[in-house]
């Protein structure tokens, strides 16, 4: 028997995961987590400690109905998601969604130059995007020097994971950080933020394999080095699930 491939999607509201064993049908396990809103104040907001509490409950329960024979872990997330980690990696803030309208006025800050960013990242000048987060967050001396920043709602968990600090490129994508033809962090953005690459996650591919801790493993029940995927975004998981793999095809 060949090992299982464990599969894990990180909702706004639920954590959802399925396994995949060689011999016999998938099977699934999902988590609820909370959504934070006070459309009064604008808040929409996540705890990046619950969310990872959420997905090692479901990696744990879906590798325990292989008995422990997974092969691999991959991911994809909600895009759009901002929070902040302190100099020890734990987090500061919790995550902003994109359901959060509290930056929308730093979004002008963003409107100056929009035409331009807009060319470098592929993202209009809107505040559902993580550039505007930071300036808020920043306005709100919410962002201390040393600290480095969530972009995602995976980033956190495949920190815990693996020790690293990383985002795919297809989730940097939308983040308004990433400059979409260089594939490396923009600098106009970073300029625009005042920040430097030192406080972002490393830019990795989707499909670049991470092992997992042997502390995570043995709390999970994974066998050690188990090979961890920072997978996709959730919208370049829809593409992929309808078979649009090339252009023009979507």
């Amino acid at each position: 028997m060949h090992d299982a491939l464990l599969a894990v999607d990180i909702g706004t509201t639920n954590v959802k995961g399925a396994i995949f064993p060689p011999e016999g049908s998938p099977a699934s396990a999902s988590k609820r987590i909370s959504l934070e809103i006070d459309s009064a104040l604008g808040t929409a907001e996540q705890d990046p400690e619950e969310i990872a509490q959420a997905v090692f409950s479901v990696i744990k329960e879906l590798a325990s109905k292989v008995h422990g024979r997974v092969g691999a872990v991959a991911f994809s997330s909600q895009m759009h998601a901002l929070g902040t980690l302190s100099r020890s990696g734990r987090p500061k803030t919790k995550l902003l969604t994109y359901f959060d309208t509290r930056a929308a006025p730093l979004a002008r800050e963003v409107e100056k130059v929009g035409y331009e960013l807009y060319l470098e990242t592929g993202c209009p000048p809107l505040h559902v995007y993580p550039l505007a987060k930071i300036l808020y967050l920043k306005s709100r001396g919410a962002v201390e020097s040393g600290d480095r920043f969530l972009l995602s709602a995976k980033d956190y968990v495949l920190l815990k994971l693996t020790g690293e600090h990383v985002l795919d490129l297809p989730t940097a994508s939308g983040s308004q950080l990433l400059d979409v033809k260089r594939l490396r962090w923009s600098g106009l953005a970073l300029s625009l933020a005042g920040l430097d690459e030192s406080s972002l996650p490393r830019l990795v591919e989707g499909e670049e394999p991470l092992p997992v801790t042997r502390e995570a493993a043995e709390q999970l029940g994974l066998p050690s080095g188990t090979p961890v995927y920072p997978g996709v975004s959730d919208a370049a998981a829809n593409q992929l699930g309808v078979g649009a793999t090339r252009e023009g095809e979507l």
